[in-house]
């Protein structure tokens, strides 16, 4: 049986600026790549060629923060 490998919070640097979250000030955070049909790419107003963002979890309060990937 396969076990489901969880990664350690950490912290990351985007646009070469620590990130920190925005509601707790956390500065921890696991990173998913999150997958986007049409329908929310076009309710964000982003490309349609792009189809995935990069999402940070905070580890404190599991807000959201994503970017889209170029």
């Amino acid at each position: 049986m396969a076990h489901n490998m969880v990664e350690k919070s950490k912290r990351y640097m985007v646009a070469e600026r620590e990130l920190l979250c925005p509601l707790c000030n956390c500065d921890m955070f696991n990173k998913k790549n999150i997958k986007l049909n049409n329908t929310i790419a076009s309710f964000l107003g982003i490309e349609e060629n792009v189809r995935s963002v990069t999402g940070y979890i905070c580890s404190e309060c599991n807000h959201l923060i994503s970017f889209v990937d170029k």
